[in-house]
C-alpha cells in the first residue's frame, strides 16, 4: 500500500495547487471547483485503501451521489420559479 498511498498524496498536492493557483473562477465556480476537487482525493482515498476497482466503484457511488444531489438542486430551482412566477 506504500506506493498508492504516495501516488494519491502527490496527485491530491498537485490538484490542490492547481485549483488554488489556476485562475478558473471566470469559468468554473469556486464551490464546484472546490467539490471537484473534494470527489477526486476521495476516489483517490478509495484507490489507497482497497485499489483500482474499487476506485472505479467508488468514484461511480460518489459520482452518483453527486449527480443525485444536483438533480435534487434542479428540482427545486424549477419548482420555486414556477411558485414565484407572475
Amino acid at each position: 500500500m506504500g506506493w498508492r498511498a504516495l501516488l494519491s498524496i502527490v496527485v491530491a498536492l498537485v490538484l490542490g495547487w492547481a485549483a488554488g493557483r489556476v485562475p478558473l473562477s471566470a469559468v468554473v465556480g469556486r464551490d464546484l471547483l472546490l467539490g471537484l476537487y473534494v470527489v477526486a482525493v476521495s476516489i483517490l482515498g478509495i484507490y489507497t485503501v482497497m485499489g483500482p476497482e474499487a476506485a472505479v466503484v467508488g468514484g461511480l457511488v460518489v459520482g452518483g451521489a453527486g449527480l443525485l444531489g444536483a438533480l435534487i438542486y434542479l428540482l427545486l430551482g424549477v419548482a420555486d420559479r414556477w411558485a414565484n412566477r407572475s
